[in-house]
């Protein structure tokens, strides 16, 4: 596995749990002194998303990963430590610069998991994406007008851009190497 890619089973079918794993992942290999430690006050400074709703989605995913004997996450809520171990071959890959332009978006962790979940439609060789709203609401588990208004917001914020139902996702390695030169 390369280093800083994290890799997310195609088969999570909830948009929040999706957006609370990548955040997490993140956040904690973010800080190599206190590595895997989640940092909330840090996490609501970047992404003006709470510890409570964070931790609540977090704690919910693994434990729908757990019971779907996906155990590629854990999360110690005590001590705050996010642990993440790829197992899955079934994946959607997510590069640390890709999930950093969305949070300087200030995307909620409902876009997160959309952006994503579209993503996981992508075909890996020809880079296809053909989803309609249905299925991605389907799989995100929320209303096919919310998914509308997600991708909207996606397409307006150039995050993605969509040819008739195609969908096409930006290289945000150069926008990364833009931006980091920059802090």
């Amino acid at each position: 596995m390369k280093k800083n890619i994290l890799q997310i089973p195609s088969n999570i079918v909830n948009a929040k749990y999706v957006g609370a794993i990548v955040l997490s992942y993140f956040f904690a290999t973010e800080n190599k002194k206190k590595a895997n430690v989640l940092n909330f006050n840090h996490i609501r400074k970047m992404t003006g998303i709470n510890k409570i709703t964070l931790e609540k989605n977090l704690i919910e995913a693994i434990q729908w990963c757990n019971k779907n004997r996906i155990d590629n996450y854990e999360y110690v809520k005590y001590t705050h430590h996010f642990f993440y171990k790829n197992q899955e071959k079934q994946y959607i890959k997510a590069s640390k610069q890709e999930i950093y332009s969305l949070i300087k978006e200030k995307l909620n962790l409902t876009e997160i998991g959309i952006y994503f979940i579209i993503k996981s439609f992508r075909n890996n060789k020809t880079l296809a994406c053909f989803p309609s709203y249905q299925a991605i609401s389907l799989k995100s588990k929320i209303s096919t007008r919310q998914v509308q208004r997600i991708v909207k917001k996606l397409i307006d914020k150039q995050l993605i851009k969509k040819y008739f139902n195609n969908y096409v996702f930006f290289d945000v390695r150069k926008v990364y190497k833009v931006i980091s030169e920059n802090l």
